[in-house]
């Protein structure tokens, strides 16, 4: 038997189909949004230990 969807997963995957991508593009979008997250908050902390600026 078949669970059925939650409204969130049918809204989530209704924003997917409107995304011309293939999962593998979406994940290395995701990747790289992190990625720079972390930069970011790298950078945050080197800043606030007055290791550069």
């Amino acid at each position: 038997m078949k669970k059925e969807k939650s409204a969130w997963q049918k809204i989530k995957e209704a924003q997917y189909d409107k995304l011309n991508v293939t999962v593998k593009q979406l994940d290395i979008i995701i990747a790289l949004g992190i990625t720079g997250l972390i930069i970011v908050f790298i950078l945050i902390v080197l800043d606030a230990l007055n290791i550069i600026g």
